[in-house]
């Protein structure tokens, strides 16, 4: 990480704990994405990484290249698709870099827990702000372990994630054509 890289991130750091976080419910906010402007310190908070980003670029057009995100309860910052972003659409538009399965509608169904990135597990789904993807989920439980056994030695995730698991795997066979 390059000394400037490392000083945008020291800085959404210090931006979201002096002035973010008491304005955060963390209870109501949990595992929402807070978007940064390192520069002027505005933010967003929302469920999609990529709507927070859209909402702040939309008050501060000149931003772009310098938002970091923070997610609710979270201990770090980071940056988008591993650094600083660039040109958001550029990223997630035609080239397909990170596709996050949330519906438009936040329908509660929790595929907004599973995503894809090339510079994760080079784009394997996983489950969101892990590298624990969607497959080691399914070989847990094909080699015998229980949700419990999982839960007890990845205590970073919670039940909603092995769900979302169980139910990408479950949309991915449904899109399977017949004889295929």
């Amino acid at each position: 990480m390059s000394d400037d890289t490392e000083e945008r991130r020291r800085r959404a750091d210090e931006i979201f704990e002096r002035k973010i976080r008491p304005q955060v419910n963390v209870e109501e906010e949990a595992r929402k994405y807070v978007a940064i402007d390192t520069e002027s310190e505005d933010f967003e908070v929302h469920a999609d990484q990529r709507t927070a980003s859209d909402r702040l670029l939309e008050r501060h057009p000149e931003a772009q290249g310098r938002i970091w995100f923070r997610r609710v309860g979270s201990p770090i910052a980071h940056s988008f698709g591993g650094h600083p972003m660039n040109d958001l659409n550029e990223d997630l538009g035609s080239s397909d870099r990170t596709d996050s399965n949330k519906s438009e509608d936040g329908d509660g169904n929790g595929r907004e827990r599973i995503t894809r990135n090339l510079d994760v597990l080079v784009g394997k789904p996983v489950i969101d702000g892990t590298r624990l993807s969607v497959e080691h989920i399914l070989g847990l439980f094909e080699n015998g372990w229980s949700e419990a056994d999982i839960l007890e030695n990845y205590p970073q995730l919670e039940p909603e994630d092995i769900r979302a698991c169980l139910g990408y795997a479950r949309e991915v066979i449904a899109e399977e054509k017949p004889g295929s």
